[in-house]
């Protein structure tokens, strides 16, 4: 099994210094078993970002990807959760990611749709977690 280095700093600093009682590598949401309750939100949001980045910068974020075909692939390295006893406090959503030489996600422009895509993808999760 291969050891991620930056994944378990993230899992340390989550543990440690955010005091998260549920942490987890690798998190992956459960798309098939989840009732998405803000669905129309979600394809709101895309549209609104796919536009933006499109009229603005050029950029095809989303390319042909659906929704819930962003959401199959979606993973977090670093998850942490923070309670209160009844409630959720923060929740952190962690991607690490070091290449000694360059991300190799392509040309400049592929790397930052790609950067963008993951930002974008952890909010919509974060949501879909906190509307839960």
């Amino acid at each position: 099994m291969k050891i991620e280095v930056g994944e378990s700093l993230m899992l340390s600093w989550l543990r440690h210094a955010k005091n998260c009682q549920l942490v987890q590598l690798n998190w992956k949401p459960s798309t098939s078993s989840w009732e998405l309750h803000n669905e129309n939100e979600l394809k709101d949001i895309m549209e609104k970002v796919d536009e933006l980045f499109k009229n603005q910068f050029q950029l095809n974020i989303f390319k042909k990807n659906t929704h819930s075909g962003l959401l199959k692939q979606a993973e977090i390295d670093a998850l942490g959760v923070e309670f209160n006893s009844t409630t959720i406090e923060n929740i952190y959503g962690i991607d690490v990611a070091f290449h000694e030489n360059g991300l190799n996600y392509g040309s400049n422009d592929e790397t930052i749709t790609r950067v963008i895509k993951k930002m974008i993808l952890g909010n919509i999760i974060n949501k879909m977690i906190k509307d839960d």
